[in-house]
């Protein structure tokens, strides 16, 4: 009698619930991939911590301004040094001070790893610059003294045209 009950059940058509639930799980893991990446919600992200990491810097460097009459000069043509300034300050003796004015983490440019944000200035006009090393959403993210945040395509410059 079991055997004959097993065999009739045996030859019904459909699926175990280990099954279906298999197939709920990988396509739960599938939409949980493709959505993000469809909606652009990792470029908002990523532009959204920019502004803010922007925004940190900018009162960094003001208040290092405050405390130091000038921005944080770059030297040898690179780009970041100054904002390595804000992290690690040197007092007139070259010894570092207690406090920094902004963290690692803030400099650091989430667009382009191992490489803080790009930074130019020019202290006989007051103005400074900083952006991102590479593009979001197809444009720079560009904080400068003058203009506040803003975004543009290419490359920024302090050059006046």
């Amino acid at each position: 009698m079991i055997t004959k009950l097993r065999s009739k059940f045996s030859r019904e058509d459909g699926f175990t619930l280990v099954e279906l639930m298999l197939v709920i799980v990988v396509l739960g893991t599938l939409a949980g991939v493709a959505v993000p990446r469809l909606t652009g919600i990792g470029d908002r992200a990523d532009k959204a911590a920019v502004e803010s990491d922007l925004r940190n810097i900018q009162n960094a460097l003001e208040m290092y301004r405050m405390d130091v009459g000038n921005y944080p000069e770059t030297s040898d043509g690179s780009d970041d040094d100054g904002l390595s300034e804000l992290v690690d300050p040197k007092d007139d003796d070259g010894n570092a001070q207690d406090d920094g004015y902004t963290t690692q983490a803030v400099i650091d440019d989430p667009t382009d790893d191992d490489e803080v944000y790009n930074y130019d200035v020019n202290n006989d006009d007051n103005e400074y610059i900083v952006w991102t090393n590479e593009q979001i959403e197809g444009e720079y993210i560009i904080l400068d003294s003058d203009e506040g945040l803003d975004s543009n395509e290419s490359k920024p410059s302090l050059e006046k045209e």
